[in-house]
């Protein structure tokens, strides 16, 4: 158990913060109108980051990180993950609904509904299975985790004893998934769903920190970007004991909200104050040091991920 993540607000949970507050709106907005795109021809070819921006996500080109389309008509798209083929999962919190996209499409080939405010996504390497977690779930349940056997039906529905709010999940190369929460008090939760097990483990830190705030695989193990450590972090589970290696040595990084892997770089949100405005930096990684490039001038970014061209 780590102390309140107040600096959360400025960065990442700021979108958290603004989207629990109108959750009460959010019950009228189920019916949107079908997410559109907006393309240059080409938008299929090559790996693409995908980053949501307001209630659009935009997908570039890798590494050259150009525009290659947006996708409209979304409401509140959230954390972003991929799988093993490419296809991309939009948890779309506006319309309590998780939105897939093929490698490069303009629509979306599938649609799951939501338990609650679906937050962010993680796809299990070994199996398919797609792990969402809700900030807020159905008739008072918080802070849940709902797990889609094959990306497909309805889900089973994981709850974490203690959790108000869930944000983060991540698979490892084992199939293993580990989620971050926060309590009522807003101190942070990490637990472990072994594979084939049927409920979540506690982890305890190895080192003190404000809030961890987002876990990522890399390599098929797990990476966390920790506060006030600022950084990015290998995270090594054994039993209920986490230990944090590193960081990594980034520059420019000190307020990265989500981040992603491409082959050869960590691609990250980065908020400059007020946090409704930031950029999408690259760093060669794990070797660090300063961005090799940056996206700029986006209002609202929030989610992110790499998908890799299907080969």
């Amino acid at each position: 158990m780590m102390g309140n993540p107040v600096g959360r607000l400025s960065v990442g949970f700021y979108a958290l913060a603004v989207a629990l507050a109108g959750c009460g709106a959010l019950q009228s907005q189920t019916t949107q109108p079908l997410p559109t795109a907006m393309s240059d021809a080409g938008a299929r070819d090559g790996d693409l980051l995908y980053v949501s921006v307001g209630n659009t996500v935009r997908e570039y080109s890798l590494p050259q990180a150009e525009l290659k389309q947006t996708l409209t008509g979304l409401s509140t798209p959230e954390g972003l993950c991929s799988d093993a083929v490419g296809n991309v999962f939009i948890p779309n919190l506006g319309t309590k609904q998780i939105l897939e996209y093929a490698h490069g499409g303009a629509s979306p080939i599938q649609t799951l509904k939501a338990r609650g405010y679906p937050y962010d996504c993680a796809v299990d390497p070994t199996t398919g299975d797609l792990a969402v977690v809700d900030i807020d779930g159905p008739h008072g349940v918080r802070g849940n985790i709902a797990v889609y056997k094959n990306a497909s039906g309805s889900p089973k529905i994981y709850n974490v004893r203690g959790w108000r709010y869930a944000t983060s999940c991540a698979y490892d190369r084992e199939g293993n998934l580990v989620a971050i929460g926060f309590t009522q008090s807003f101190f942070t939760k990490i637990a472990e769903l072994l594979k084939g097990e049927s409920s979540f483990n506690e982890v305890t830190l190895n080192r003190h920190t404000t809030s961890v705030y987002w876990i990522q695989s890399f390599g098929g193990a797990f990476t966390v970007y920790a506060a006030p450590l600022a950084g990015i972090y290998r995270l090594r589970i054994s039993g209920s004991k986490g230990v944090l290696d590193g960081p990594a040595p980034l520059r420019k990084a000190s307020r990265i909200s989500e981040y992603a892997f491409s082959k050869r770089e960590l691609v990250g949100i980065v908020y400059d104050f007020p946090p409704k405005k930031g950029v999408v930096r690259f760093w060669p990684y794990p070797v660090g040091g300063e961005p090799a490039k940056t996206i700029p001038n986006l209002r609202n970014p929030d989610g992110i991920t790499v998908s890799l061209e299907p080969r």
